[in-house]
């Protein structure tokens, strides 16, 4: 069965920490999720969930729903030093964001982020993942 995370509490504070509570999902959400993804994605998917949860945590601001002004400023702290990610994980990490969201529920906050982050980061990391 695979599990998602949970969205925070109204009432988050820094102190409690990122929401790692996890809910588990129907056998038919779970084939969805499941489906297509090799266990090396499945990987990479929670590593990038656990990068954003850590972040919105420290930044003060949910994980889950998020909102796509918190995506940008996440993509564009990415994309800047120290960081300075490839275009490629930049995009697997929306990609993780927004695949967690829709399992979940709540729409994609990556919905027109790229119009958003024109500037910030370059052209490639915009014209992928970014986009759904």
């Amino acid at each position: 069965m695979a599990l998602v995370p949970t969205p925070l509490p109204d009432s988050f504070s820094h102190s409690s920490g990122p929401s790692t509570d996890l809910v588990p999902l129907s056998d038919a959400a779970t084939a969805f999720a499941d489906a297509g993804a090799s266990d090396n994605t499945k990987r990479a998917y929670s590593a990038d969930w656990a990068d954003w949860a850590t972040w919105c945590h420290a930044n003060y601001r949910p994980a889950l729903p998020a909102d796509p002004s918190t995506l940008a400023d996440y993509i564009a702290a990415l994309a800047s030093p120290p960081r300075s990610l490839k275009a490629s994980t930049i995009n697997r990490r929306c990609s993780a964001i927004a695949r967690a969201h829709r399992l979940a529920g709540f729409p994609s906050p990556l919905t027109g982020v790229a119009k958003s982050l024109s500037g910030l980061v370059p052209a490639r990391v915009t014209s992928g993942f970014c986009n759904r």
